[in-house]
């Protein structure tokens, strides 16, 4: 594979992924959910009131690091061993949220789980990085953020990957085993594996080696 300074995309896979978010709402078969009573909807409150004061608690500098992975596992995330949580950092609705093993999340970053987030084996995460999964349509008036009308996406970060300082993944991406985000980067499209990628939006500018991923 030789290494090449335009985008990448998964499209095929990202169509499938992706095609009850863009089919039209006539065609979506939508589950008939059960009356939710008002003890439910009290309890519902009082985990989610819960679920922020924890969250907000853990950003604190005095709150030990080694709590932070079993505080979130209390919330719903799944996390493997040996993962690193730094304060500062930011994860909305843990139980969406699954970590594989030796992760690092540094200080001041950002995951929001509005939508499955998958972060695989041995991932780093720098200062002030950023998971995104949610967002909204565009509105066709002058007021462009179409109110109520959110879009959900998951997103999954492979094996091995680095996202630098200020990076950011948005919604729907699949950022391959191996890649590296460069510091400030905003990706956008899905990658494949081993690359750098860099700007804005990201795109990738070379090849990485896999000479010493023996034993890994």
């Amino acid at each position: 594979m030789q290494g090449s300074a335009q985008s990448y995309d998964l499209g095929g896979v990202l169509e499938a992924q992706h095609s009850r978010d863009l089919a039209p709402a006539s065609l979506i078969k939508v589950a008939r959910m059960a009356e939710v009573g008002p003890v439910q909807r009290r309890f519902g409150k009082i985990q989610m009131l819960a679920e922020k004061i924890a969250m907000a608690g853990m950003q604190s500098v005095l709150f030990p690091g080694s709590l932070r992975p079993t505080v979130l596992r209390l919330f719903g995330a799944k996390i493997g061993r040996n993962a690193r949580i730094t304060q500062k950092v930011f994860i909305g609705q843990p139980s969406n949220l699954t970590i594989g093993d030796d992760v690092v999340i540094n200080i001041g970053s950002f995951i929001d789980c509005s939508a499955p987030v998958f972060i695989g084996d041995k991932v780093r995460i720098g200062y002030q990085g950023m998971v995104v999964t949610g967002s909204h349509r565009t509105e066709n008036s002058v007021y462009r953020r179409k109110e109520g009308d959110h879009v959900r996406r998951s997103v999954t970060i492979e094996r091995g990957c680095w996202i630098q300082s200020r990076g950011m993944v948005g919604p729907g991406v699949i950022m391959a085993e191996g890649c590296t985000l460069m510091a400030a980067g905003v990706l956008t499209k899905s990658t494949l594996p081993n690359g750098e990628y860099a700007g804005l939006p990201a795109i990738r500018r070379r090849d990485l080696s896999i000479d010493d991923d023996d034993g890994l």
